[in-house]
Order: C-alpha cells, then structure tokens, then sequence
C-alpha cells in the first residue's frame, strides 16, 4: 500500500486546500472546522505552507479525539 502525501508548493495552494478541506471536514463529521480554518486565514502574517499544513493536520485529526488541541508542533 501506498502512503498518502500531501505535497504543497505554493502558498496559495496551502491556501486553497485549508479552506476546501475545512468544508470536507464540516460537512463529514460535523465538527467546527471551518471556525479553525477562519482562525487561519485572518491573519496578518502571510500564510505559509507550515501554518496551511497546521490548519489541515488539525482538520484531519481532531475529529479523532475529545481533547481540545492547542496546536500543532513540527
């Protein structure tokens, strides 16, 4: 079997994925993931691969747990 990737050049494609995954995700498990994508994208900063891939490993596995999760270390 093969492991999936997510590989992610461009910021705005990091971009893009946050918010369609966001939908993926509320509309699947009914969880409020489309506040923490919000929480994402209004940000002053500019938004860069490492806070799109935050935004989606906190998308992908918070459904998973009862914890609230804080945020993610790489």
């Amino acid at each position: 079997m093969s492991k999936n990737k997510v590989s992610v050049s461009k910021d705005m494609e990091s971009l893009e994925f946050v918010v369609k995954l966001s939908f993926v995700q509320a509309n699947k498990a009914r969880i409020q993931s489309i506040d923490i994508a919000t929480v994402c994208l209004n940000t002053e900063d500019k938004v860069t691969s490492k806070t799109a891939l935050n935004c989606i490993y906190y998308l992908c596995f918070v459904k998973n747990s009862k914890k609230i999760v804080k945020s993610f270390a790489f």
